[in-house]
């Protein structure tokens, strides 16, 4: 588990009819890092979600308010991305 910077290529997106699938899912598309934690050891219904912008705090969020489990998400994921 690690953090992403969450960038996309957006001409990708329009011809995909708004989805972002492509737009961000390609290999290379998000740097990972700096820090990576063994999956084992978090629990997935309680990974905590903060964003700043410009020092800013924009987002503060758990994947406790998901719709579908983590772990649904990153298997249905892994089925179309390396």
């Amino acid at each position: 588990l690690t953090a992403a910077n969450d960038f996309g290529l957006y001409d990708l997106r329009a011809n995909d009819k708004g989805s972002n699938v492509r737009s961000k899912g390609g290999d290379g598309y998000t740097p990972l890092g700096p820090t990576l934690l063994d999956a084992r050891s978090v629990d997935p219904t309680a990974v905590r979600l903060r964003t700043w912008v410009n020092g800013e705090l924009v987002q503060d969020d758990s994947t406790a308010g998901l719709l579908f489990p983590l772990a649904q998400v990153v298997a249905d994921l892994s089925q179309h991305f390396t």
